[in-house]
């Protein structure tokens, strides 16, 4: 197995990339910076690991032939700790709510990852970052909620291998 790691472009620096490249390092795997440029030239086999942004990782899986697994925003199994709602609408109906007056999170349905930036609508001018969307563009959406901090939990073959502080206060 071989792990492949997008070379950093210093223009954004990420804890995770670092963590993968030492993690790996430390468990003896074989791992490859490229260059997200490079995508479609690394030798890559369906036993090795791709790190990446997402649009990197699906690239991974479409050339290994791969369907990219519809990831829920709220598992089901974790449902009962989320405290909130979710459900999917067409923006068109968001807008008009928002417009009335009423508050809602949106982000893109896990079919379209990073369409548009995750966000509170509590505003017309909120609308703006989802202005290039058709009104039928479904979303997932949530009442808004105040998160005084938030963190990723990282899972493997269901043990939980790390947990990193994302936002918020950490302590």
């Amino acid at each position: 197995m071989s792990v492949y790691v997008v070379r950093p472009d210093d223009s954004v620096y990420s804890v995770n990339r670092q963590v993968a490249l030492v993690g790996f390092a430390m468990r003896g795997e074989d791992v490859q910076l490229f260059d997200a440029s490079d995508i479609d030239d690394i030798p890559i086999s369906d036993t090795d690991i791709v790190f990446g942004g997402v649009k990197i990782v699906h690239r991974a899986f479409a050339r290994l032939g791969l369907t990219v697994p519809a990831i829920d925003s709220i598992p089901q199994c974790l449902s009962q700790f989320a405290r909130r709602e979710t459900w999917q609408s067409p923006i068109g109906d968001i807008r008009r709510k928002v417009q009335n007056g009423e508050a809602i999170f949106i982000k893109p349905v896990a079919s379209q990852l990073k369409l548009f930036p995750g966000q509170a609508l509590r505003s017309f001018s909120d609308l703006l970052a989802t202005a290039h969307l058709s009104d039928d563009t479904l979303v997932e959406c949530a009442a808004v909620t105040r998160f005084v901090s938030e963190f990723r939990t990282f899972v493997l073959h269901g043990e939980v291998i790390g947990v990193r502080h994302y936002g918020g206060d950490p302590l």
